[in-house]
């Protein structure tokens, strides 16, 4: 059953909000990864006079998978870290309107800090196990 924004708080709709954002996110990714191929070729076209098909034939030779896979995943997880910090710092919080900006302070913090911390592991990871041999 999906969650709707109206939906009375509990453990069911956390789960969904959780995986909504990180889905979101994915989506939001591929929009603006096209968004900058675009702009890229609008840059290249009307500042460098670079030809359509070159343009394009460039961008498909020099994009290798990793790094659209590694780009398509970490905004998953990322979202999912947010979303998820969000709505612990959120239920957990205690004192009023201060208590509020307390727990957005705490959950940005604590957000920014996991996501540093899974980037850089996650990049390891993916690094290992889709290494390209350059020679």
């Amino acid at each position: 059953m999906p969650c709707a924004p109206w939906a009375p708080i509990h453990e069911e709709a956390g789960d969904a909000t959780c995986r909504r954002h990180g889905l979101h996110a994915f989506f939001l990714t591929i929009i603006a990864d096209l968004l900058g191929l675009i702009g890229g070729y609008g840059v290249a076209h009307l500042l460098f006079g670079l030809d359509t098909q070159q343009y394009w034939t460039s961008v498909w030779q020099i994009l290798v998978f990793r790094d659209v896979f590694t780009g398509l995943i970490k905004p998953v997880l990322f979202g999912f870290i947010i979303s998820t910090v969000g709505c612990y710092y959120g239920i957990s919080t205690r004192g009023g309107t201060q208590g509020v900006g307390r727990s957005t302070t705490q959950a940005v913090v604590a957000s920014s800090v996991l996501i540093l911390i899974v980037d850089f592991f996650v990049t390891k990871l993916i690094s290992q196990f889709l290494a390209t041999d350059k020679r």
